[in-house]
C-alpha cells in the first residue's frame, strides 16, 4: 500500500511546502506532462513562466498566514494574561501594584488585539488557489481581539 503525502507528513511532524502542480487557473484542470500549452479542458493557455510566479505568490501568501495564524494562537494566550493583570489590579485597588498591573493588562490587552488583527491582514489567495493554503485561524484571532478590547475597555472604565 503506498504512503500518500498527508501520511508523511502526519508521520514526520512537519509543515513542509508541497509542489504545487500546474493546473488551469480557470478550470482546475491538472496540467502536469501536457505537450502543449493550452488546457484541454476549457481551452486556455498558460505560459510556464507565468504559473511560476502565481506559484511563488501563493506561496507567500500560505507563509505569511502560517505566521499570522501563529501570531494569532500567542495574542489568544497574551490575552488571556492581560485579563489576569486587570483582573488582580481590581482586586488591589488602591495600592501602587494595581496601577502597575492596570497598565500592564492595558499594554497586553493591546498588544493582544494587534496579534489577533493579523489574521485579517494577510491578502486574500486568487481564486484557484484558495483551497491549497491552510485556513484562517478566525477563532484565536477573534479571542485575541475580544480580550485585548475588552481589558483596555475594563481598564480604561475602571479609572
Amino acid at each position: 500500500m503506498p504512503i500518500e503525502y498527508d501520511d508523511l507528513d502526519r508521520i514526520a511532524g512537519t509543515d513542509r511546502p508541497r509542489e504545487i502542480p500546474p493546473f488551469c487557473t480557470a478550470c482546475g484542470y491538472n496540467l502536469t506532462g501536457l505537450p502543449s500549452n493550452r488546457c484541454p479542458e476549457c481551452g486556455q493557455m498558460f505560459i510556464k513562466v507565468e504559473w511560476q510566479k502565481k506559484v511563488e505568490k501563493l506561496k507567500l501568501i500560505a507563509e505569511e498566514l502560517r505566521e499570522a495564524n501563529w501570531w494569532a494562537r500567542a495574542g489568544f494566550f497574551v490575552g488571556i494574561a492581560a485579563v489576569i493583570c486587570a483582573g488582580v489590579a481590581v482586586l488591589l485597588r488602591g495600592s501602587w501594584s494595581s496601577v502597575f498591573l492596570a497598565v500592564a493588562g492595558a499594554v497586553l490587552g493591546l498588544c493582544a488585539a494587534f496579534l489577533g488583527l493579523g489574521v485579517f491582514r494577510v491578502p486574500r489567495p486568487p481564486k484557484w488557489g484558495g483551497e491549497l493554503l491552510p485556513a484562517r485561524d478566525y477563532p484565536s484571532a477573534l479571542a485575541s481581539l475580544i480580550f485585548g478590547a475588552a481589558v483596555i475597555a475594563g481598564v480604561i472604565w475602571s479609572w
